[in-house]
């Protein structure tokens, strides 16, 4: 007969469970609700735990989702999917306009689409040839890639024309 040790599955356990993932990297509230259903706390014990933590300062939504979409737009991320990614993560849909919008006033959309396109269409001249642009397929192979970036249809459009443009003044 063997005896297993069963964690407590208190407040002050949920706690240090919380800590330990906030240690890694800043998470929104939902995420931590989320992991610390996933540890099989109570309801209880997870508000508890999540009004101790927001008092403390180790929760603020706003906060991550500010930090979560410079990040991801540095990255040259579209907003769609920055905003996309935080409503997963369980921020408010508002919460996530105003983080983009604020970290985006330094970073326009338009650079960081041409840059994203310059570079897939380079490896794309490399494989298919100069005039790779010609094709239809190529253009679509374009347009799918800047769209599973986050980028919206008229921003990606506008990309292409305005790359196959000076494209032809060279």
């Amino acid at each position: 007969m063997s005896l297993r040790l069963v964690p407590p599955k208190d407040e002050a356990a949920a706690y240090a469970v919380a800590l330990r993932l906030l240690n890694y990297r800043f998470r929104s509230e939902g995420e931590l609700r989320r992991r610390l259903r996933e540890k099989e706390f109570d309801a209880e014990v997870i508000d508890g735990t999540i009004e101790k933590l927001r008092r403390e300062g180790w929760i603020d939504d706003a906060r991550f989702a500010a930090h979560y979409a410079l990040t991801l737009l540095r990255k040259k991320k579209g907003r769609r999917r920055i905003e996309s990614d935080l409503r997963e993560y369980g921020v408010d849909a508002s919460v996530a306009r105003q983080a983009i919008a604020e970290a985006g006033e330094d970073l326009p959309e338009e650079a960081a689409i041409d840059a994203l396109l310059a570079k897939k269409a380079a490896a794309l001249e490399r494989r298919l040839g100069p005039a790779f642009l010609e094709d239809e397929a190529a253009r679509k192979k374009l347009a799918a890639y800047l769209f599973s970036q986050g980028y919206d249809a008229p921003a990606v459009f506008a990309a292409i024309d305005r790359y196959r443009r000076a494209g032809k003044k060279q």
